[in-house]
């Protein structure tokens, strides 16, 4: 298992010229499994990295096994189009429910172990 951080997060280099675009980032992961000799890998994404492999993963599919999206950050036009398409509508569901005090209550206790 290998954990990447990606240009401009974590403590990754942040070049102020560097290129962050999402497509550009599924690149990089894809070039981070190919520099460490890995033929094909089940990609897992959280936030905006669900965006980044689910461009890794139209990039070259042949590599990528499956992909595991963890509260993935699509909005608008940033993702690629089948991941917009998996959730619709379950996020203007979700937002909905979000609105609920003893929703948004239970969400943030579940967000710490205890």
């Amino acid at each position: 298992m290998y954990a990447l951080d990606l240009l401009g997060f974590g403590l990754s280099d942040k070049p102020v010229d560097g290129n962050y675009d999402l497509d550009v980032q599924g690149k990089l992961v894809i070039g981070f499994m190919d520099a460490l000799h890995i033929p094909k890998a089940t990609l897992v994404g959280h936030s905006m990295g669900g965006v980044v492999v689910g461009y890794a993963a139209l990039d070259a599919p042949a590599k990528v096994d499956s992909l595991i999206l963890v509260s993935p950050g699509f909005y608008g036009k940033g993702a690629p189009s089948f991941v917009r398409y998996l959730f619709f509508p379950l996020d203007r569901v979700m937002a909905r429910q979000f609105y609920k005090r003893a929703v948004r209550a239970a969400s943030i206790d579940r967000s710490f172990l205890q």
